[in-house]
């Protein structure tokens, strides 16, 4: 296995256990809920510290994120605050306020992690105000290799100006799979097709 399949996927497993910990935070200094937070702290880590490993052996693979904290700490901080105020607001099905909240990080962002995450959640938001969003289904056992395909397949079309055939191979793959690599990267490209 390659390793940049590898970041994929641990990539992946971060963000599940984020979900988990996000869940359990409300009640970490209770019985259970005390063990399991620092035990999945604990894990979180040790797959930070994998991560970093495969970025000494492949630094051209390193996430746009990680290069955006190296770059200027603080900005990326004040970013990621109003990020995640956004997506506070999009977790309570408030999609309007999430979708300008959103907007207001893309006028600030550079390029990289928020562009793609905010472009990927209007285009979520606008789905959901419209009702016409479908959930993305999981299938973890699909491979990577097939994902990567189609979303080269999709930016080809894109690049052809073939932006229908584009359009609908960018929302197969955003369905196809909850792997935030995949669905994030389709997602900012059908926002771009859309302000076409």
């Amino acid at each position: 296995m390659k390793l940049k399949n590898c970041d994929i996927y641990l990539g992946e497993i971060l963000e599940l256990l984020n979900e988990v910990l996000v869940e359990i935070k409300e009640n970490k200094e209770e019985g259970i809920y005390k063990d399991l937070f620092s035990a999945l702290s604990r894990e979180m880590l040790n797959f930070w510290d994998i991560r970093e490993k495969i970025y000494q052996a492949e630094p051209d693979i390193k996430r746009d994120f990680l290069l955006e904290i190296e770059e200027d700490k603080e900005r990326f901080e004040s970013l990621n605050n109003q990020l995640q105020q956004a997506l506070s607001l999009y977790q309570e099905d408030n999609f309007q306020a999430a979708k300008e909240a959103f907007n207001q990080v893309l006028n600030k962002a550079k390029s990289g992690y928020f562009v793609n995450i905010c472009k990927a959640k209007i285009y979520d938001c606008d789905e959901q105000i419209n009702k016409s969003f479908n959930q993305a289904t999981d299938k973890y056992s699909i491979d990577v290799n097939f994902l990567e395909n189609l979303y080269e397949r999709a930016l080809k079309l894109k690049e052809d100006g073939e932006n229908k055939k584009a359009e609908e191979l960018f929302l197969q793959l955003a369905t196809l799979t909850r792997f935030s690599y995949f669905e994030i990267l389709a997602k900012a490209n059908l926002f771009e097709l859309n302000q076409q």
